[in-house]
């Protein structure tokens, strides 16, 4: 199912929505040749698409590699496989950025490893990825992000430890 039709039926559902579209009709309607000068030249532009990955810390959601305290919950997963592939590929398609709402290391590690595989895929200097809001991320993770130059953005409720070599 394309893309636009999966947020049209989450939308419609009334579901969860496990992807965001940011404003894209700009970026589908002009040529290649067009976009890096037009998304760059006007007050407003369109950076590419951002997708739910979990939930959050505060709200227990977030998708962590160790259980909350006292609980046996590890948080939750808001986006499947097929929507996660289906959004790599439009970002492919149109060259622009994926972003990520990824709090928990298991949607951190997740994300990295399925981009890892892939060549950049913008057109500029963006990073084809950004992980924004994340809290734990592994070792592995963050030499992958660093060695593709993908984007880490950091939650208040991140642990600076592991960052502070970067």
């Amino acid at each position: 199912m394309p893309f636009i039709m999966q947020l049209q039926k989450k939308v419609l559902n009334r579901r969860l929505a496990s992807i965001i579209c940011g404003i894209i009709s700009t970026m589908i309607l002009i040529s290649e040749s067009q976009k890096s000068s037009l998304i760059r030249i006007s007050r407003f532009f369109s950076a590419g698409i951002k997708t739910i990955g979990d939930g959050s810390v505060s709200g227990r959601t977030a998708w962590m590699n160790e259980p909350y305290l006292d609980s046996d919950e590890y948080g939750i997963s808001t986006i499947t496989d097929e929507e996660m592939e289906s959004a790599i590929a439009f970002c492919k398609r149109y060259h622009c950025q994926l972003s990520m709402h990824a709090m928990g290391g298991k949607t951190i590690d997740r994300m990295v490893n399925r981009v890892y595989k892939e060549e950049k895929w913008t057109l500029d200097d963006t990073p084809h990825l950004r992980l924004e809001h994340i809290t734990e991320p592994s070792d592995q993770a963050i030499e992958k992000t660093i060695e593709k130059g993908l984007l880490l953005q950091l939650s208040r409720f991140s642990s600076m430890q592991k960052l502070k070599a970067i």
